[in-house]
């Protein structure tokens, strides 16, 4: 008796806010973490990803100029070349659309409100969505994927969703990377490091690190800034590589994290990243954020815009000696788990739309 085969892989297609082909191909040199990725993990034979071109791989405009003309498109109507692989693709070569962020298929959502587009449409919603336009796109998900409770909650009451319509995902770091365990053999050596760009109070910290003379390195997405005993030493421009981010993490007391908007879901990664590493976390108090920073022993919290609170919490998390309990949110949030909801997820888009 012959054993039957089982389904056969479900061929997805990926859209997102950057160039996933470039961090795919990072990813696969070793220099970029699998949760940079979403879901796609080139292994697993489950599924099939479609990474198709998008307006952040064209070979041209790295300005400033250009990068907000693409940015308003985005918003506008999403990232039209990834849509436009998507759409136009046979059913049997794309069954379904996922959408890593919230903007990048705005034209699939709203084609799927209209009833054109008839492929199952799944999208993650980092921010509770205050646009009206993206309130109108979005609802054209078959289902949505969220990274915390009060996220769930706040997108479900606007779009006007039911509960089983969305999922909480369990987003965290790849602690499979060699990345973290190479960086791992770095000594402690200075107070901190603080990465990213998007929602940062750097002038906050700058303040903090000059009155408290601390040692350390600020990587704010368009230069690299050394400061020891309070007094920036050296200014490089351009954005660092991953693995020099990573090891500068590990290589340090703390991870600071000082957010501009603490109502906005910001530093994750950061977050994801020292959690993998064992490095304690100061970061702004976030009513949105998924994670128990304090409870789980990863961290400390502070207060928004307090330059005395920021510093004292740069203290207090630098006297943290339990790396393990750090390492620990880890177990809970990891890529592994988020990997396993997503494929859910979308079986469940393909059962779903097989009957109609």
């Amino acid at each position: 008796m012959t054993e039957s085969a089982g389904p056969p892989p479900l061929a997805v297609c990926l859209l997102n806010n950057y160039s996933m082909r470039k961090a795919l191909q990072l990813y696969e040199a070793g220099k970029l973490p699998g949760h940079h990725l979403w879901g796609v993990k080139p292994t697993r034979s489950e599924l099939s990803w479609v990474v198709p071109m998008g307006i952040f791989d064209l070979p041209f405009g790295h300005g400033q100029l250009t990068w907000k003309l693409r940015q308003g498109v985005l918003r506008l109507v999403g990232d039209p070349l990834q849509q436009a692989r998507a759409l136009l693709s046979r059913r049997s070569k794309v069954e379904v659309i996922f959408a890593a962020d919230q903007w990048s298929g705005s034209l699939v959502g709203l084609l799927s409100r209209l009833r054109i587009n008839r492929k199952p449409y799944v999208v993650v919603i980092h921010h509770n969505p205050t646009s009206r336009w993206n309130r109108f796109c979005l609802r054209g998900a078959s289902a949505v994927l969220v990274l915390s409770e009060p996220v769930r909650r706040a997108v479900e009451s606007s779009l006007g969703l039911a509960a089983d319509h969305v999922a909480k995902a369990p987003w965290g770091p790849d602690r499979h990377w060699s990345g973290y365990e190479k960086a791992n053999d770095s000594r402690e050596t200075v107070d901190f490091v603080s990465a990213g760009r998007t929602n940062r109070d750097h002038a906050l910290l700058i303040d903090a690190v000059r009155t408290a003379r601390l040692t350390g390195t600020i990587f704010d997405g368009k230069r690299r800034t050394e400061y020891v005993h309070g007094e920036a030493t050296s200014s490089t421009k351009g954005s660092a590589g991953y693995p020099e981010i990573i090891e500068r993490m590990a290589a340090a007391a703390t991870v600071v994290i000082p957010l501009a908007d603490p109502s906005a879901l910001s530093g994750l990664t950061e977050i994801a990243d020292a959690a993998a590493l064992g490095v304690p976390v100061v970061v702004t108090r976030n009513d949105v954020m998924p994670y128990d920073i304090v409870g789980s022993g990863a961290g400390v919290t502070v207060d928004a815009g307090n330059r005395s609170a920021l510093i004292a919490g740069i203290d207090s998390a630098s006297a943290m000696d339990e790396p393990a309990a750090r390492r620990a949110l880890a177990t809970a949030f990891n890529l592994d788990a988020y990997q396993e909801l997503l494929l859910t997820v979308l079986r469940g888009q393909r059962n779903i739309h097989s009957m109609d």
